[in-house]
């Protein structure tokens, strides 16, 4: 991701200011605006790094999550509310007998 840090002066106040020109993963470009260098070079260094991290997520995962989030949105579900409940709700009852398999012994 191309992340930008420009300054300029605001024209009514004359009061100086940096911006933090940045694109969102879903191609919107957005700005920050900072009242000095180091909180704009500072805020510009964490979405370089967010841009890092998400470039080093193996394509085939995107590619998953992709079409895990398409057939979750007609049901208004996003991944994580799917996984947090497969976590909650699934998983720790994987491994524990089928209740049609504990019947005969009670």
């Amino acid at each position: 991701m191309k992340v930008t840090v420009t300054t300029g002066t605001y024209p009514e106040s004359g009061t100086k200011y940096w911006k933090v020109r940045y694109v969102l993963p879903n191609g919107k470009p957005k700005r920050k605006f900072f009242p000095d260098k180091q909180s704009a070079e500072n805020f510009a260094d964490t979405k370089r790094s967010e841009s890092d991290d998400a470039a080093m997520i193996p394509e085939a995962l995107k590619f998953e999550a992709a079409e895990c989030a398409e057939k979750l949105q007609p049901h208004n579900w996003t991944i994580r509310r799917a996984t947090d409940y497969v976590v909650q709700h699934v998983i720790p009852f994987e491994k524990k007998p089928c209740i049609r398999d504990l019947i005969p012994t009670y």
